[in-house]
């Protein structure tokens, strides 16, 4: 006689353990534009994730999601069509992030990442096959969903506005710390300068 398992079990409110997930392949190798590229696309999977993801692990996803969810306030373009996706787990995935997020820490309010708006494939990467990640499951070409475009369009403006707001609020901040030269007078110049300009 066999005993199936109920359909809940104590493992439940953790379903996502080996969820499959996809990951850029074919992403420009940058320092650090590289890692918040992935930032930016892990947090999208983590929106998606919260929404099948058990009791306790939505809770576990939520505290990821607060950590990277200020790539949300930048003005990303989105994604560029020759970008391809091989798919990993979760757990893949969750560990790539915190590897970028390490990546990022050192840099993240010394630099101007102002030139990584744009997500950017490696060269000619629409000839190449996507490359097989260590642990990947198997390698496909996913396109972009069609809604999150949508929403990430109309989030634009919005996003614009605050890196416009954060902009001027770092400019007047190092306008106050930085003191004005002050006007330098001109010496006066002495007789004897005088009488040298004469002759």
């Amino acid at each position: 006689m066999t005993v199936l398992a109920p359909a809940w079990s104590p493992t439940s409110d953790y379903l996502l353990q080996d969820y499959p997930v996809t990951v850029p392949s074919n992403l420009q190798d940058e320092e650090l534009c590289g890692a918040l590229w992935r930032l930016v696309l892990a947090q999208r999977w983590m929106e998606r994730l919260k929404t099948v993801a058990g009791s306790k692990m939505q809770g576990l996803l939520e505290r990821v999601n607060t950590e990277i969810h200020f790539v949300t306030k930048c003005a990303f373009q989105p994604p560029p069509s020759c970008l391809r996706f091989v798919q990993t787990n979760i757990s893949r995935l969750l560990q790539e992030t915190s590897e970028q997020l390490v990546a990022l820490k050192p840099w993240i309010t010394r630099q101007n990442f102002s030139r990584c708006l744009e997500l950017q494939c490696q060269p000619d990467s629409s000839t190449l096959p996507p490359p097989r990640s260590p642990g990947a499951l198997e390698a496909t070409a996913l396109t972009a969903p069609q809604r999150p475009l949508l929403l990430l369009l109309l989030l634009l403006p919005v996003g614009l506005l605050l890196l416009a707001t954060a902009w001027c609020l770092h400019w007047q901040r190092t306008r106050r710390r930085t003191p004005r030269p002050r006007e330098q007078v001109p010496p006066v110049p002495s007789p004897q300068d005088l009488l040298l300009v004469e002759h």
